[in-house]
């Protein structure tokens, strides 16, 4: 073709494209208001919120005083999480003549989704409200702002007019199944629960609802689906993002319950893709914390409570890590904050109440639990509330609460069953514990290894070693390929002296999990009993090479090597376990004991030092300072510790006793006695601090004082065996030997 040819063609060309552009242009000029609300409206009914925005607004400025147009973007606006301009939107609406019936329901959800219960208590606009489902509709929403509010009856009257009024909608009965949830009205909830969804099988709302009671019931794998559901439906149209949301987080929740850690991460994601938040934070700082790493899970505590100070559930979530990480001081310290603004928080009471077990203050962990007692408690408290009553002393009541707990429908759940015997057996409640254990057939193998171990024990604590070897004996028969209960059977045989058949279990175990350094640590110890210490110490060098992450395997390298007398190569094993275990103080302590075994007592105070810098308020740490710095015949910096502590505990005896152990070692046994004297008149009827009293006494020599204290000791137990042991010292410093003996 020529090239005038071409030229004309594309002259042509541009002609057609301009004029197509003309034909559109003018149709779209000519598309009448009308017609493009009604789009609008197809669009919305489609999740096609963006596009339908785009026409509206397009429309609102050439024409701003359309009602239906206003209400429409208003509803796009609620579809697009903009809830403040959706507001603004839907009262022009109102304002230009849109009826009650169309404006009330969105502009309720606008409210509700802003915080503004109280607007929305108060809103005019629902009262004007006709139509029975959009009537039922705000009533949902009001009884969600009133919940939110603590007026409880009122809400249940909102709702129960709103299932009337349209039986054919499933929020408002998934409102009020939440309500009754939340006010441990479990029976109640289910019934209105499976009802509705018989009906309403597809309402989000219902299956949300629904899965918060799978979930509280630890049906966590009913409730993962119940979730899935719910976000499919929330889905729409009409979309609800917020319900979207929930349902994720919740879903997160259910497959953390199930140690599924990759669909929980997969989860996650996808509610980060609704938009990052709060609740995002919190559940990636658990699901960091559950996987095992603390410091990540740290991190994102850390950066939730820097936006927020006053969040109590970033603070508890921090205390939870501080308390996994040995850092009581600032454990307790958000806790408490937690507890300020939430006395009545079970976790935060249950976690500080575990925390004082541990420190050696059952009491106050009995108190701490006591409130929560007295409003439907779980298996677990009433478990962890009768550890503390019998560390306490007080049987009776530890017995009473263990009795609710094996009366509880729940008992059955494995991990409370568990708890149950643990309890029962260190109250020498050994045919309790064997009751409370369910059948373990059919379970996980993890699950059967703990109820199994738990029987065994029981067993043998009831002296009944016969039974206890014929249950080993079917175990190993019955479970070969369970690598756990193997492992178990290895530890039990142990324990009654059959080296043989503990060897053949944690070999079993080793086939079964070939990496698995729980096989080889066994097996090692097995040969360090029998003496061979080089095969012993060559399995757990393999071990590690095979396991390079585990701090374990070295750590128990060095008390091999420790035990033989090899104290540099002990130091060498532990130097690994603390890089792969930098936060662990328990390995910084023995680094210290080590030390101070072999004389360097500058390398023991350094390592004490660095404990305290991992974990400044924890009583171990302290504790194995203060020995290193007697040891060193540091006293006065020893002693300037346990002041500085006891400034921020006054009432502490542990601390006070240490104090005058303290003085003690620096011969300044007056000081020792009178420490000891306020001591024992704060707590008068302690045998253990009058007997503290008593060896300062015998030390300086005053064998009159000393006879005084056991006298004290016999007026709170008559006989105790401190107060003979001083009498027989007395006797003996007094050459009463006959008596002493």
């Amino acid at each position: 073709m020529s090239r005038p040819g071409i030229a004309g063609a594309c002259r042509v060309r541009r002609l057609w494209a301009l004029g197509t552009l003309l034909v559109f242009t003018q149709t779209a000029c000519t598309k009448s208001p009308d017609d493009i609300e009604a789009n609008a409206a197809r669009l919305l009914a489609r999740n096609e919120s963006r596009s339908a925005m785009v026409e509206l607004k397009d429309l609102l400025q050439r024409e701003p005083n359309r009602a239906v147009a206003r209400l429409l973007l208003g509803q796009a606006l609620n579809d697009q999480d903009d809830y403040a301009g959706a507001e603004i939107e839907l009262r022009r609406a109102a304002d230009l003549g849109a009826s009650a019936d169309r404006v009330a329901a969105p502009l309720a959800r606008a409210l509700l989704y802003q915080g503004r219960y109280l607007a929305l208590i108060e809103e005019p606009l629902i009262e004007a409200v006709r139509l029975p489902a959009a009537r039922a509709e705000v009533l949902d929403r009001k009884a969600n702002a009133l919940i939110a509010l603590e007026r409880k009856p009122e809400a249940v009257s909102a709702l129960e007019e709103a299932r009337r009024l349209a039986p054919e909608l499933g929020a408002p009965s998934a409102t009020l199944a939440s309500l009754m949830l939340s006010e441990k009205r479990d029976g109640e909830a289910v019934t209105l629960l499976e009802a509705a969804l018989k009906s309403q099988p597809r309402s989000a709302d219902l299956q949300h609802a629904y899965g918060l009671y799978l979930l509280g019931a630890r049906r966590s794998e009913e409730a993962r689906g119940a979730f899935g559901r719910a976000v499919d439906l929330a889905v729409g149209p009409p979309r609800d993002r917020q319900l979207q949301r929930r349902s994720l987080a919740a879903l997160v929740d259910a497959q953390m319950l199930q140690r599924e850690f990759l669909a929980a991460e997969a989860t996650l994601a996808r509610l980060d893709g609704l938009g990052r938040g709060r609740i995002n934070g919190l559940l990636r700082a658990r699901l960091n914390l559950l996987q095992g790493d603390v410091q990540a899970a740290r991190r994102e505590a850390e950066a939730l409570l820097a936006q927020a100070p006053e969040d109590p559930d970033a603070a508890l979530l921090l205390g939870v890590i501080h308390a996994v990480q040995g850092n009581t001081g600032q454990a307790e310290s958000l806790l408490n904050s937690v507890l300020a603004v939430m006395p009545a928080n079970p976790f935060a009471r249950q976690i500080l109440a575990q925390m004082r077990l541990s420190e050696g203050k059952p009491r106050d962990a009995a108190t701490l639990l006591q409130p929560l007692l007295e409003v439907s408690p779980s298996d677990d408290l009433l478990v962890t509330a009768a550890r503390a009553n019998m560390a306490a002393g007080d049987t009776a009541a530890a017995k009473i609460l263990l009795t609710k707990a094996t009366q509880s429908n729940s008992a059955s759940d494995v991990a409370i069953a568990a708890d149950l015997a643990r309890a029962l057996l260190a109250a020498s409640e050994p045919d309790k514990a064997l009751a409370a254990l369910p059948p373990s057939r059919g379970l996980p193998a993890d699950d059967v290894a703990t109820l199994e171990g738990l029987r065994l024990a029981a067993l043998l604590a009831r002296n009944d070693d016969k039974a206890a070897r014929k249950l080993a004996s079917e175990l190993a028969v019955r479970e070969p390929g369970n690598a756990p209960l193997q492992l178990l059977l290895s530890d039990f045989y142990m324990r009654v002296g059959a080296s043989a058949l503990a060897r053949k279990a944690a070999e079993r175990a080793a086939t079964l999990r070939r990496d698995d350094p729980g096989a080889a640590l066994r097996l090692a110890r097995l040969d360090a009993m029998g003496g061979d210490m080089k095969a012993a110490e060559s399995r757990l060098v393999a071990a590690a090479a095979r396991n390079p992450t585990n701090a374990t395997l070295p750590a128990l390298l060095a008390e091999l090597r420790a035990e033989r007398g090899d104290t540099k190569a002990a130091l060498d094993a532990l130097a690994k376990a603390q890089q792969l275990a930098p936060t662990d103080t328990n390995l910084r302590l023995r680094e210290a004991q080590l030390r101070l075994a072999s004389g360097d007592l500058r390398g023991a105070n350094r390592a004490t030092e660095e404990a305290a810098r991992q974990a400044p308020a924890d009583r171990t740490v302290l504790n194995a300072r203060v020995a290193t710095l007697v040891q060193s015949k540091d006293h006065a910096a020893a002693l300037k510790l346990v002041e500085e502590a006891l400034r921020d505990n006054p009432g502490d005896s542990a601390l006070g006793s240490l104090r005058a152990d303290i003085q003690a070692s620096a011969g300044q046994l007056d000081a020792a006695i009178s420490t000891a004297q306020q001591l024992v008149e704060a707590d008068p009827k302690s045998i253990s601090l009058m007997s503290s009293l008593a060896g300062f006494q015998l030390r300086k020599g005053d064998t009159v004082a000393a006879h005084g204290t056991a006298r004290s000791i016999d007026a709170v137990i008559k006989g105790h065996p401190a107060a003979i042991l001083i009498d027989a010292e007395i006797a003996v410093r007094e050459k009463r030997f006959a008596e002493a003996a």
